[in-house]
């Protein structure tokens, strides 16, 4: 069964809609000439256009406890590739490492500018681990903090670790 959608035309050049999210680009030969889209209300729709652009989230991973909301799961890189969008390097999604651990609560990020101002990622004993895995220690980049931590969760078996 497919949806019916209404065809809509650009009045300005610039249009931002709010609770609107674009399914899929309309190509003409190789070039966008449109999106589809569906907005709260009326629905699905396609609105046509000299060069559709969307906002996209980082696509949130399946990591557990990571701080992305769920509404980011990466449709704007999977829009790009049914265009026929090359799509190369996407291990260089970026992420942090590090949220805030609340058990009940929704995570939420934990800046690095923490560890740029000093703050020290400590395992479930205190111990500052960093050491262990860098010689930047705490100042070390994102992939090697998050194998890290992971690695020191698993070593102590705790499900998380913490600033100090």
């Amino acid at each position: 069964m497919r949806a019916r959608c209404t065809v809509k035309r650009l009045r300005s050049a610039h249009q931002v809609r709010k609770y609107a999210a674009i399914t899929d680009l309309l190509m003409a030969g190789d070039r966008a000439a449109g999106a589809v889209v569906f907005e709260e209300k009326p629905g699905c729709c396609a609105i046509c256009g000299r060069a559709p652009c969307s906002s996209q989230r980082r696509p949130r991973t399946r990591v557990p406890g990571n701080h992305e909301p769920d509404v980011a799961t990466g449709d704007g890189v999977a829009m790009a590739w049914r265009a026929g969008a090359e799509i190369d390097n996407i291990e260089f999604v970026q992420f942090h490492p590090t949220a805030l651990h609340v058990e009940g609560a929704p995570r939420f990020l934990l800046s690095e500018a923490l560890r740029g101002e000093g703050a020290l990622l400590r395992n479930k004993d205190g111990e500052a681990f960093m050491r262990r895995y860098h010689p930047l220690m705490d100042l070390a980049p994102r992939d090697v903090v998050s194998r890290s931590i992971v690695a020191e969760m698993r070593r102590t078996g705790s499900p998380h670790v913490c600033w100090i």
